[in-house]
């Protein structure tokens, strides 16, 4: 009975009021309904993807920031564990030792071969794919996504292998022409005075580059933040550059994947085959190699160190030795305590002797290697 008729107003007041209650409760439950139901469409549709939390949940083909920011951890992860690889192999094996000063183009070789190949395959770098996501296009609609082309491709390779390795050469090139600068005196005689347009030039390197690499930071914040409100599919400044967005790895993709991968098989010779086997192993030992160095980078990081005297107590370390007597004729050698007492040159990658004196690792390896002893000291 509608409360408002006449009827009702005839009807005891007990009778209207519980006819009052049902209308109210019918009217607030449909507009609940018709709530839920737009909130639908506009997720259904694309118009409102949570892109931080919720992604999962709602099947979007959005990955998360978690899964985006746990993808360029592992990128950034790589190179460190690829140094400390090449330098244990150089403490063991002295002819890998003279690589680790080209360590930058050897890690750039290698990441541009493994990247070439993950983008050609799985349109996606090494850790993108890792995680199960991929690069592409936006498509017209909002949850769409198009393939990338050769050339897409070609720039998402450069964007992942040179652009970083130029950006750490750039700032190891202005640490240096700093350190230069400040360790120049004012007034030498033995250098010609620079004129206003190399200063003019300088000064703009030397304060360019800390505000460009500062520009590009904050531009990339103000990315993961948009991303993270789901006001761009855009996660850092390189894919919005080439106008790529990171998708999700679905079903349909793993399953003509996995059938392109069987027809290929069956077309490759053994040479094709062993160097799939051998990206396939090259994965695994990059994400191993990974793993290990951030383990052992916890092991002897201060604050664990710290931890474990805590709970340990502090170490008791024995008392020094004396010091080794000096061979006749080698306190020569020892002309500055900065410098190699066998080239004469500042150390390069120091490395201790046996009687406490300190040399480049290639010196006294090759030193000790001929002669079996210190060359200060006589210490086997």
């Amino acid at each position: 009975r509608d409360p408002r008729s006449p009827a009702a107003a005839r009807a005891p007041r007990t009778q209207r009021v519980r006819a009052a209650r049902a209308d109210a409760g019918r009217r607030g439950l449909c507009r609940c309904r018709v709530r839920a139901g737009r909130a639908a469409r506009r997720v259904a549709t694309g118009a409102e993807q949570p892109a931080m939390f919720l992604s999962n949940l709602l099947d979007s083909p959005d990955p998360t920031v978690f899964e985006l920011a746990m993808a360029s951890n592992l990128s950034a992860g790589l190179k460190p564990a690829f140094e400390y690889l090449l330098r244990t192999l150089g403490e063991r094996y002295s002819s890998v030792f003279g690589l680790f000063e080209w360590k930058d183009e050897l890690f750039l070789a290698v990441t541009a071969i493994v990247q070439r190949h993950y983008l050609a395959t799985y349109d996606g770098s090494f850790a993108e794919n890792f995680y199960a996501l991929k690069r592409a296009r936006p498509g017209q609609a909002p949850a769409e996504l198009a393939p990338l082309s050769k050339r897409d491709k070609l720039w998402s390779l450069l964007a992942v292998t040179l652009a970083p390795y130029l950006r750490e050469k750039l700032i190891k090139v202005h640490a240096a022409f700093v350190a230069q600068r400040a360790a120049r005196a004012p007034g030498q005689s033995d250098q010609a005075e620079p004129s206003l347009l190399e200063k003019a030039l300088a000064e703009a390197f030397s304060r360019g580059v800390p505000f460009t690499l500062a520009a590009i930071e904050l531009w990339s914040f103000c990315l993961k933040f948009l991303f993270i409100f789901d006001r761009t599919r855009h996660f850092c400044p390189s894919d919005w550059l080439l106008g790529v967005v990171i998708g999700r790895v679905t079903g349909e993709d793993m399953r003509a994947q996995m059938a392109r991968e069987e027809l290929a098989a069956k077309q490759r010779g053994f040479i094709m085959r062993a160097f799939g086997r051998f990206f396939g192993l090259l994965r695994t030992g990059l994400v191993a190699s990974a793993i290990l160095f951030k383990v052992v980078e916890w092991y002897y990081s201060p604050e664990n160190q710290a931890q474990r005297e805590a709970m340990e107590g502090p170490a008791l370390l024995p008392p020094a030795p004396m010091p080794p007597a000096v061979l006749p004729g080698a306190a020569s050698l020892l002309r500055d305590p900065r410098l190699c007492p066998l080239c004469h040159e500042p150390r390069k990658n120091p490395a201790i002797s046996s009687s406490g004196v300190a040399f480049c690792f290639k010196c006294i390896n090759k030193f000790a290697t001929e002669h079996g002893q210190c060359p200060i000291t006589g210490t086997p």
